[in-house]
């Protein structure tokens, strides 16, 4: 399925043939075909009914991309600017401009800020159900392991779609109220959650706004000095955040179908996973507390914590790397002993294990490094708090590790092998040969990862 990104207003006229007729009204939508600012023109093909397909020009974004469910709500007629993003908050030019004005004031209120574990702050401490985005809103309803309403806006017959639903079935394995992702399967670190009033009970309030307000100093300074030069970029990748890692390892649809299904897996899969994760934690965006960040557009009407660009740029190099190709290209840079590491020994890169994603340190792998690019482009516009990128970072690897058939190395989601006495096998040193212990089994997913392997050399 593809969609398109703009909006602006086309006239077009639509022609049916048969009994029906094909109107294209100048908003030149179709299957996902954007809508641009400019001059639309449309024609109709259809029976009966007939059908209208409009092509819009002008000042749009109207390229076609893979996408899957989730990416553009459904349920609506109401034109948005992004994902979850109402036309009205679409992108604007602000002046990136930070001197005082002649009057003394400020440019943009950055020192305005709202401490939301303040008595009579409640209303910023959660997102509401009623902020989500109305095609969005079945999140915070509880959760449905069929995904009805999610499968709304997709094509049932994607097999990206399909392994969604597969993993989606399983929430035993991952949903954030029925594992222990902090302690028992490290999946989100403690630092990532230390703005956290529930996770963290030990925590006092001046310490958790301590948090906060550091990450809001943060992300002032990515919007003083990154975001100028980073815009453009991080507008695209509102919704094509895909885009650019396709382009990153030289994919196309031609040669690497199934690589582009993997990478829709990683959309589809993801956007289960972290929408979910979402609705648990509720945390508002950073705009909201702190006005004067003033995102170029949006914010999305969804919550903040975990980032989905994060998340899903970070879950979609991981599977990439599984394709050895792609790991030999775009993997880590392991050590030499005694040397450490270095970017530029010429050392050949190898596949990631779980170690490489733990704590906030840069990874050194080139496609794990443009996941973070991805991520950290969030935080310069102002839609999301370092900690945010982090956790999905953190996620993700959890995800892939339970994904995986074999695990990918995370010591908590390890258990001695047993014989058939349930006696401990031991490895040549005496020390027990550990196995998985949770799989989130996925045979669609486990199809299209060999099939893509298959499409590179």
């Amino acid at each position: 399925m593809a969609f398109g990104q703009g909006q602006g207003q086309g006239q077009g006229q639509g022609q049916g043939q048969g009994q029906g007729q094909g109107q294209g009204q100048g908003q030149g939508q179709g299957q996902g075909q954007g809508q641009g600012q400019g001059q639309g023109q449309g024609q109709g093909q259809g029976q009966g009914q007939g059908q209208g397909q409009g092509q819009g020009q002008g000042q749009g974004q109207g390229q076609a991309v893979y996408a899957t469910a989730g990416t553009a709500p459904s349920q609506s007629s109401l034109p948005r600017s992004y994902y979850a993003t109402p036309f009205e908050l679409r992108r604007r030019p602000w002046a990136l401009e930070f001197s005082a004005d002649n009057t003394g004031a400020d440019s943009f209120a950055l020192e305005y800020r709202i401490d939301p574990n303040l008595p009579g702050n409640e209303r910023f401490k959660e997102w509401a159900p009623q902020d989500w985005d109305p095609a969005l809103r079945f999140w915070s309803r509880p959760y449905d392991p069929t995904l009805v309403e999610w499968a709304k806006s997709a094509n049932l017959a994607d097999p990206s779609i399909v392994a969604a639903l597969e993993v989606g079935s399983q929430p035993e394995l991952w949903h954030p109220q029925l594992v222990d992702y902090e302690n028992d399967l490290a999946w989100i670190e403690e630092d990532d959650l230390l703005w956290h009033k529930e996770i963290l009970n030990d925590t006092s309030a001046n310490d958790r706004w301590s948090t906060i307000n550091t990450e809001l100093e943060q992300l002032e300074r990515y919007m003083k000095e990154d975001r100028a030069d980073y815009l453009n970029e991080s507008d695209l990748q509102a919704d094509n955040l895909h885009d650019y890692i396709i382009q990153f390892v030289g994919a196309n649809q031609r040669d690497h179908a199934w690589t582009m299904e993997l990478i829709s897996c990683g959309l589809a899969i993801g956007n289960v996973i972290y929408m979910t994760y979402k609705d648990h934690f509720k945390r508002v965006r950073p705009s909201l507390i702190c006005p004067g960040l003033l995102p170029p557009f949006g914010p999305p009407m969804h919550p903040a914590f975990p980032s989905g660009h994060s998340f899903l740029g970070h879950f979609i190099a991981l599977l990439l790397l599984e394709i050895p190709y792609m790991s030999e290209r775009f993997g880590v840079v392991r050590p030499v002993a005694p040397n450490p590491p270095t970017p530029g020994s010429g050392e050949k890169f190898t596949p990631p294990v779980w170690t490489d994603l733990v704590g906030r340190a840069p990874i050194m792998s080139p496609l794990l490094l443009m996941a973070q690019r991805i991520a950290v482009n969030r935080e310069r516009i102002g839609v999301h708090y370092p900690s945010d990128s982090s956790a999905s970072r953190h996620l993700a690897a959890g995800i892939w590790d339970i994904l995986m058939p074999s695990g990918r190395g995370n010591p908590n989601n390890q258990v001695p092998l047993l014989d058939e006495l349930g006696a401990v096998v031991t490895g040549d040193g005496g020390d027990p040969i550990m196995v998985q212990e949770t799989h989130l089994n996925s045979p669609m997913f486990n199809l299209i990862l060999q099939r893509a392997k298959a499409e590179w050399p």
